[in-house]
């Protein structure tokens, strides 16, 4: 599996962490977890870890993955990304971030983890 998700229970929010190539249906596969625990615990912040992802989707499929949002759960959604360490997989964070800011989605990119934790959780 090429992610991983923790409750961050002190602070109220999941982290999802992206290692190594995430493929398309694995990028699915996230999203359908995320909004599950997201529900069951009443959570709507996620911290996306993608630094130490290095590819393995295009943006044709992260367009596929936003165009495959629906409902409430999504749009109240609160996701602080935290940019990749391969500056290759750079540009598919920062189109997942436009695409998704775009269509009223409140999410925002980071190079750091400590400054998108301190957003996410004002």
């Amino acid at each position: 599996m090429a992610f991983e998700i923790n409750i961050q229970e002190k602070l109220k929010f999941l982290e999802i962490s992206y290692i190594g190539e995430v493929k398309p249906e694995e990028l699915f596969d996230a999203l359908h977890k995320i909004v599950e625990i997201g529900t069951k615990e009443n959570i709507s912040k996620v911290l996306a870890d993608c630094s130490d992802m290095n590819g393995g989707h295009s943006i044709t499929d992260l367009y596929s993955l936003i165009s495959s949002f629906d409902g409430n759960n999504i749009y109240r959604l609160k996701e602080a990304l935290i940019m990749p360490k391969l500056e290759a997989s750079e540009k598919e964070v920062k189109f997942y971030e436009t695409a998704c800011f775009n269509r009223g989605i409140n999410v925002k990119l980071f190079k750091d983890r400590m400054d998108a934790v301190s957003w996410l959780t004002s």
